[in-house]
């Protein structure tokens, strides 16, 4: 298979699930705009009860990005979980 059929760009903008099959995560990026969520939590699974294991915060405006080398491995699957009120 074509390396350009294997990896995935996905965009979101609420809590959610971006895959449900194991998966290599090689960035990722956590951008927050004024009043709205900014702390992003990285589950390994399908829910906020999978364990949690990124924590993204991003300032008003800003963003936190996350490069991983070697690529973070997700067993179970990937959910994002959006929050607000976060600070670091």
């Amino acid at each position: 298979m074509e390396d350009s059929k294997l990896i995935t760009l996905k965009t979101m903008t609420a809590s959610g699930q971006v895959t449900t099959t194991p998966c290599l995560v090689y960035s990722i990026c956590g951008i927050s705009l004024a009043l709205s969520a900014n702390v992003f939590g990285i589950h390994n699974g399908h829910g906020t009860s999978d364990p949690r294991k990124l924590r993204l915060v991003g300032g008003t405006y800003s963003a936190d990005n996350r490069s991983f080398s070697p690529p973070a491995f997700f067993s179970k699957g990937l959910y994002v979980d959006f929050t607000t009120g976060g600070h670091e």
